[in-house]
C-alpha cells in the first residue's frame, strides 16, 4: 500500500513539474511553491485526524447555504395566500394577478445569470451573501407597496436575489461535499424550496387568522420574508469558502485547509487536493469561458453536459409543478372549497406532501442512485396529474381532489424536484460550473416564471382539467429523457462524472 501511494505521488509531481510555467504564470510562486510543499508533505500528513467538530462543519455547511432556497421557498408559498387579498386591496386585474405571481420567477432566471458570473469571480460566500442582500430590499420594498407599480418592482427585485440564491447554494455544496453524502447534501436545497413553501403556507394561514385587517394580512405576509436572509448572513460568518473555487484561483494552501476540515482522512484530502488541481491544470490552454462555451461549446463532452443539465432544468418544470403550488388555492376553489381558511389549510397539507417527498428523497438517493428516482418521480408524477385532471373534468368532491394534488406532490418531490439540481451541479466541469449551472437554472426558473405568468389565461382556455391532462402528456415524455440521457452520478469524484459522462454519449474521454 505505502508503494502504491509512493508511486503515486512521484508520477503527480512530475506532471505537476510539467506546469511549472502555467502556475507561476498565473498563481505566483507562493501558489506554485504552495502546491509543491503540499505534494512533499503527504507522508508527513499521515497521522491527520479529523476532529468531531470538522466532520460536522460540511453539514454546516450544506445547512445554512441552502436556507437561501427558503428565500425563494417562502415566496412562492405565501404568495399563493397573498395574492387573494393583493388582487382585491390593489384592484388588480387577471393579467396583473398572473404578473406579480410570475415576475419573480422570470427575474430570478436573469438574477441566476448574474450569480453565475459573481460566484466565480469573487467567490461562492460573498455571491450568498450579495442575494440576501437584494432579497431583503425586494421583500421590503414589497411589503410597503400602496399600487401595482410599486409592487411590481419589489418582485422584481426580490426575484434577482431569489435567483442569485437558487443558483450559487447547490454549486457551493456540490463543491464542499465528499461523494458518499454528496448528492444527499445537494437536496437539502429543494427540500429547502419546500420547506419554504410550507412555512409560506403556514404564514399566510396564520396571518388569515389572526390578522383581522385584509391590508395588514398580505403586507405581513410578505414582510416576514426579510427574516431568513437575516438568518443566512449571520451564519455566513463561520463558513469556510468553496476548497474547489480557492485552487481554481491558485490558493492551494487556502484549499487544501477547507479539505481538511470537510474530508474524512488525509488520504481523501490528497487525491481531492490533486484532482482538482489536474483539472484546473488540464484548462490551461483555454482562455476565460465564456457564456457560449456553455451554449454552444467545442468539446463534445462539454456539449453532453450542457444537453443534460439545461434538460433537466426544463424537464422539472414543464410538467406544471410550479402551477400546482402558486395555484393550489386556485385548483381547491375549483374542485369545491368556498372558506378562505380551508383553502389554505389544503394548501398547508398540499405543502405537508411535498415536504415528506423530499425527505424520502434525500433518505435514497445515495444509496439506490438518482436515475431510479428520476424514473420512478417521472411515471407517478404522469400518474397523478392525469388523475387530477380527471378529477376536475368530472367534479370530484373537494377530499379526493385534494388527495390527487397531494399525490402529485409527493410524486414529483420523491425524484424530479430535488435531484434537478443535484445532478445539474454534478455533470459540468470545475472551469465553467458557475456559469453553466446559472444557465440551467435561467431556463428553469424562465420556464416556471412562464407558467406562471400563464396559468390563470391556460386554465380559462382549456379549463382547469385540461390544463392537467396536458401537463400528463409532458410529463410522459419526460420519463424518456430521465431514462436514456441522464447518467447515475451516485458516489462518484466530480471528476470521475465528466469521464463516465463521456462514455454515457460515447464519446473520447475529456482532456480537463
Amino acid at each position: 500500500m505505502g508503494n502504491s501511494k509512493s508511486t503515486t505521488q512521484e508520477v503527480d509531481f512530475v506532471m505537476m513539474e510539467g506546469k511549472n510555467e502555467y502556475l507561476a504564470l498565473n498563481y505566483g510562486t507562493e501558489g506554485q511553491e504552495s502546491l509543491h510543499q503540499t505534494l512533499r508533505n503527504d507522508d508527513e500528513d499521515e497521522d491527520f485526524e479529523v476532529t468531531p467538530s470538522q466532520k460536522t462543519l460540511v453539514y454546516v455547511c450544506a445547512i445554512c447555504s441552502s436556507l437561501t432556497s427558503v428565500l425563494l421557498g417562502y415566496d412562492v408559498g405565501v404568495m399563493s395566500g397573498a395574492i387573494l387579498y393583493i388582487g382585491e386591496d390593489l384592484n388588480m386585474t387577471t393579467v396583473q394577478k398572473e404578473m406579480v405571481v410570475g415576475s419573480l420567477n422570470v427575474i430570478a432566471a436573469f438574477g441566476g445569470l448574474i450569480a453565475g458570473k459573481v460566484s466565480d469571480k469573487l467567490g461562492r460566500r460573498p455571491a450568498i451573501a450579495l442575494s440576501c442582500i437584494i432579497f431583503m430590499s425586494g421583500a421590503l420594498m414589497s411589503s410597503l407597496a400602496n399600487t401595482f407599480n410599486i409592487l411590481l418592482i419589489g418582485r422584481i427585485i426580490t426575484g434577482v436575489g431569489c435567483g442569485c440564491g437558487f443558483v450559487v447554494s447547490p454549486v457551493y455544496i456540490t463543491e464542499i461535499t465528499p461523494p458518499a453524502i454528496r448528492g444527499r447534501l445537494v437536496s437539502l436545497t429543494d427540500i429547502c424550496i419546500n420547506l419554504g413553501i410550507l412555512l409560506g403556507y403556514m404564514t399566510s394561514f396564520a396571518c388569515e387568522s389572526l390578522i383581522p385587517n385584509d391590508d395588514l394580512k398580505w403586507r405581513a405576509m410578505l414582510g416576514l420574508g426579510i427574516m431568513p436572509p437575516v438568518l443566512i448572513l449571520i451564519c455566513l460568518i463561520g463558513l469556510p469558502e468553496s476548497p474547489r473555487w480557492l485552487i481554481g484561483k491558485g490558493k492551494i494552501k487556502e484549499g487544501k485547509e477547507v479539505l481538511e476540515k470537510v474530508l474524512s482522512t488525509q488520504e481523501e484530502v490528497d487525491e481531492t487536493l490533486k484532482m482538482i488541481q489536474k483539472a484546473v491544470n488540464d484548462r490551461e490552454h483555454l482562455s476565460e469561458p465564456g457564456w457560449m462555451e456553455v451554449l454552444w461549446p467545442s468539446d463534445n463532452v462539454i456539449k453532453a453536459a450542457a444537453f443534460v443539465g439545461l434538460g433537466l432544468g426544463f424537464w422539472q418544470q414543464a410538467t406544471g409543478s410550479e402551477a400546482a403550488v402558486y395555484y393550489s388555492p386556485t385548483v381547491l376553489a375549483d374542485a369545491g372549497i368556498t372558506s378562505r381558511g380551508a383553502l389554505l389549510l389544503g394548501t398547508c397539507l398540499v405543502g405537508c406532501f411535498k415536504l415528506g417527498g423530499e425527505l424520502i428523497a434525500m433518505s435514497l438517493l445515495d444509496s439506490i442512485g438518482r436515475k431510479p428516482l428520476f424514473i420512478t418521480s417521472a411515471v407517478l408524477s404522469t400518474i397523478s396529474l392525469a388523475l387530477l385532471g380527471l378529477a376536475l373534468l368530472l367534479q370530484w368532491p373537494a377530499m379526493p381532489t385534494l388527495a390527487t394534488l397531494c399525490m402529485f406532490m409527493a410524486s414529483f418531490s420523491i425524484g424530479i424536484g430535488p435531484l434537478t439540481f443535484v445532478v445539474a451541479a454534478e455533470v459540468f466541469p470545475l472551469h465553467i460550473r458557475g456559469q453553466a449551472v446559472s444557465i440551467v437554472v435561467f431556463v428553469n426558473r424562465f420556464l416556471s416564471g412562464a407558467i406562471a405568468l400563464s396559468y390563470l389565461s391556460i386554465a380559462e382556455a382549456l379549463t382547469p382539467a385540461g390544463s392537467f391532462f396536458a401537463f400528463a402528456i409532458i410529463s410522459a415524455i419526460s420519463i424518456f429523457f430521465y431514462a436514456l440521457c441522464v447518467p447515475e452520478t451516485k458516489g462518484k469524484t466530480l471528476e470521475q462524472i465528466a469521464h463516465d459522462l463521456a462514455s454515457e454519449f460515447k464519446l473520447p474521454d475529456p482532456d480537463w
